[in-house]
């Protein structure tokens, strides 16, 4: 069984990755979990994720939920809570 963590899946020409990241951190800390960043130039992404940015969370039996793409900062942190799946305290 493996530790819950956020991962952000992002490329350097990305125009939303920085936001997404910033998004991502403050819920990963506001939840307990750990971000990893990972680019799309030197890893391989899942399969369902077809743009960037994207956040993965990789549950508990390894296995990895996505969201992808990036509309603005409230609905990105709305996304992840419910990926999540559990209230975050603003």
């Amino acid at each position: 069984m493996t530790e819950k963590k956020l991962v952000i899946y992002k490329s350097p020409d990305c125009p939303h990755c920085d936001e997404a990241k910033e998004v991502a951190s403050e819920v990963a800390s506001e939840n307990r979990m750990q971000l990893e960043e990972r680019d799309v130039m030197t890893h391989t992404p899942p399969e369902d994720v077809t743009d960037v940015p994207s956040v993965c969370l990789i549950d508990e039996e390894g296995t990895e939920h996505c969201i992808t793409g990036f509309e603005d900062k409230e609905t990105f942190r709305q996304e992840l809570k419910r990926l999540i799946g559990k209230r975050v305290i603003v």
